[in-house]
């Protein structure tokens, strides 16, 4: 569950703090009786977090939405690859700060982690990780304040010195005279020494396999990565999903009576796949899905079967891929990111996907969605609260900023209660981030 993601120098956003918490203070009265969660709840020693199941963030074209997902997937491509030039995009508009940092916290059960990754076209300046705001290791690279530090991970095996050659050899590269970090230590902890620290492990998998980061125009692909992936796991489950995905397709609205993958052997001889697969080795069988089928009741009463990706609609295809991850989000306790969730479905959809995250029923393991959208509809229907509508909005001074509702007044400036009409306030620009175009 994130408890918050902090961006700085990245693209049109300066600083930028992403916060999911609950930020209505007090508790709704009866809010155990409530058919929608009004927050998701975590204990740690005696205190009790609260964060919100949703974040949807509007804002004006141009103003930096598409940004802050950028910069989370950026986050996680960071942990898995070793091309820090490859992902440093600084604001190049206003050039007060000559780095990039990504922080973000999160619980995994009821242990809090925070990292912390500053870097520039050359190095990795600074690393951090912290479990319940104790240091497990920190790492810092500026010339006159070089720190290296492990409190958490040092044993008898891996003493401060074992693991800052560690460091040197497996995360560094030479230039010239000087040994840069090139590679996240969290990420090479975590892969390379998995018995080193459970802590890290357990961690490092949270931040990494537990956040899914999706563009709208890509879930139609993706989710063909998945079908890969999950049957090769556990058919059990993957059946399990598609038996439900069928329910909830008809539950829709839309005219399927079911749905189902279809398994292809296909006889390879080189070594270069495509995105519905991955080859084994040369010359053997490269297993795939490449095929969904649907199947509908025609007006004679017998089923014909379509090829979901040739003979639906894109708002089914969109749909189908979107419930597949919302299914396995609700079901394991992930996050869901989603630019342009609205693309190509209507607002009672993506109104009831909403609800999904927000229903006792449904979400049992802390799971969240956080999108962006242009939709206001969503905004009149009672579903959404204060802490849970954040917009964003930009300048050159300040860069791409987000504002939830709960940090704005009304004219008697009193805090915008959860009773407002909240889609007539942002028409009346009460929030900002609306454009004013003319022809």
């Amino acid at each position: 569950m994130l408890s918050y993601f902090r961006i700085q120098n990245y693209r049109s956003i300066l600083d930028m703090k992403v916060d999911f918490s609950y930020a209505e203070g007090k508790a709704p009265n009866n809010y155990n009786e409530l058919s929608k969660m009004p927050f998701l709840k975590v204990s740690t020693k005696g205190k009790k977090n609260r964060f919100v199941p949703c974040l949807v963030i509007y804002g004006a074209n141009a103003s930096g939405k598409t940004n802050i997902f950028k910069a989370m997937s950026n986050y996680v491509w960071l942990l898995n690859e070793s091309g820090i030039s490859y992902s440093y995009f600084p604001n190049l508009l206003n050039r007060q700060y000559c780095s990039t940092a990504f922080e973000l916290e999160l619980f995994v059960g009821k242990d809090k982690y925070r990292h912390l990754i500053e870097y520039d076209g050359r190095e990795i300046i600074k690393e951090e990780l912290f479990k319940n705001d104790s240091s497990v290791y920190r790492i810092d690279n500026t010339p006159d304040k070089l720190h290296r530090s492990f409190n958490q991970l040092k044993n008898e095996q891996y003493d401060e010195e074992k693991l800052k050659s560690v460091l040197d050899i497996e995360c560094c590269e030479k230039e010239g005279e000087k040994y840069l970090q090139k590679r996240v230590f969290f990420s090479v902890i975590a892969k390379n020494y998995p018995g080193l620290s459970g802590d890290v492990t357990t961690a490092f998998n949270r931040y990494n396999n537990n956040i899914f980061i999706y563009s709208s125009n890509d879930m139609t692909k993706e989710v063909l990565k998945k079908y890969n992936d999950l049957i090769e796991a556990n058919s059990k489950i993957e059946s399990e999903i598609i038996d439900r995905l069928s329910s909830l397709i008809r539950n829709f609205d839309i005219d399927i009576l079911k749905v189902k993958p279809v398994k292809e052997h296909i006889p390879v001889s080189g070594t270069q796949g495509n995105y519905f697969g991955q080859y084994r080795s040369e010359k053997i069988l490269y297993r795939r899905y490449d095929r969904i089928k649907t199947f509908h009741k025609a007006i004679n009463g017998r089923e014909e079967v379509f090829d979901m990706f040739h003979d639906e609609s894109n708002g089914t295809n969109v749909l189908f891929s979107l419930l597949d991850v919302v299914l396995l989000a609700l079901d394991l306790g992930l996050t869901i990111v989603v630019d342009e969730l609205d693309k190509s479905l209507h607002p009672f959809i993506v109104a009831e996907i909403i609800k999904m995250f927000k229903s006792k029923e449904y979400n049992k393991k802390n799971a969240q969605l956080i999108f962006t959208t242009h939709c206001a509809d969503i905004l009149d229907m009672d579903i959404l609260r204060v802490s849970e509508v954040g917009f964003v909005s930009k300048n050159i001074k300040e860069g791409s900023k987000i504002r939830r509702i709960s940090d704005f007044e009304d004219e008697s400036g009193s805090k915008i209660r959860n009773t407002a009409d909240f889609r007539k306030l942002y028409f009346n620009g009460a929030f900002g981030c609306i454009p004013f175009p003319y022809i």
